[in-house]
């Protein structure tokens, strides 16, 4: 018997290497048939399930959210414009990855992942204060195109506040550094054309294609949370001992966690490891290994 072990170069794509040399294993195969060739260990089904598995929950967590807008925005026009510039921001985040030289790996599709939900609150915010200008009297164009630039400087705050936790993961030092650069920067790079779609795409859409009626209104909730929020207000040390008791258990609970750099991962694979005393010979080896 004669075992081969076929490594990858440093930046080659591990599943190109697997399709080329089960490829010629084929060719192989097919050139020496008294010859049996069986692979031991492929990593590449892993692989390809792991990123398959991601890419499923992206798309339905957009389809998820976009029902979650629906239900609480209770009509279907906002959240049909925000259905279309979801996509826009993922496939334009897709192309600024790479130019930055990011793959699509479990990481940087799992950054892509936690940014879909949040993809969509720039664009709530935006059609919300457009729609506040229609209501007031203002032109469908003259409504979308002031309303987008009142909310531009806080959308812009808090998108950079949002980065601004994952973009020190880039910056890390070592091997979590390493780990967790592509989710840090894909999250950071998908809000950031977030950003960009909600001020110039969703504007379009709000002063071309859905021109609301005054009075219509599209968060019928908000006067239940001005509700709520005035009784908080009402009662601020209440409030504050709440938020402290929340915050300090939920420090405790994080120091009771376990840490370790990465979760164990089952790859469906099973690795013994036989070492017989010297000299033993091949029958005895032969033997102890059909045993096990």
């Amino acid at each position: 018997a004669v075992g081969v072990l076929v490594y990858r170069e440093a930046g080659a794509n591990l599943l190109a290497v697997s399709d080329a040399v089960n490829t010629l294993l084929e060719s192989l195969r097919a050139e020496y048939p008294g010859f049996a060739i069986q692979v031991i260990t492929d990593p590449s089904p892993f692989v390809r399930a792991s990123v398959g598995g991601v890419s499923q929950a992206v798309w339905l967590g957009g389809l998820l959210a976009f029902l979650i807008l629906v239900f609480f925005l209770r009509e279907f026009r906002a959240p049909l414009a925000l259905a279309v510039a979801l996509p826009c921001s993922v496939i334009t985040s897709f192309a600024a990855l790479e130019a930055l030289g990011i793959t699509l790996n479990l990481m940087s599709l799992g950054g892509l992942a936690l940014g879909v939900g949040m993809l969509v609150d720039n664009g709530i915010i935006c059609l919300e204060n457009i729609h506040r200008l229609r209501a007031q009297g203002l032109p469908a164009a003259r409504a979308a195109a002031q309303g987008a630039e009142e909310v531009s400087l806080p959308m812009l705050a808090s998108t950079l506040t949002t980065c601004a936790v994952f973009v020190p993961l880039a910056l890390v030092p070592g091997p979590v550094g390493v780990l967790f650069r592509d989710q840090a920067v894909t999250v950071s790079v998908a809000l950031g054309v977030s950003l960009l779609v909600a001020l110039t795409l969703l504007p379009m859409l709000a002063g071309r294609v859905l021109p609301w009626k005054p009075g219509e209104g599209i968060l019928p909730g908000y006067r239940r949370y001005h509700r709520v929020l005035a009784r908080v207000m009402r009662a601020p040390g209440r409030t504050l001992l709440l938020v402290s008791l929340v915050i300090g258990g939920s420090a405790w609970g994080l120091a009771q966690f376990p840490r370790e750099i990465l979760p164990a991962l089952n790859t469906d694979l099973l690795q013994i490891a036989l070492r017989m005393p010297p000299g033993t010979d091949a029958s005895a080896t032969n033997a102890a290994s059909r045993e096990l």
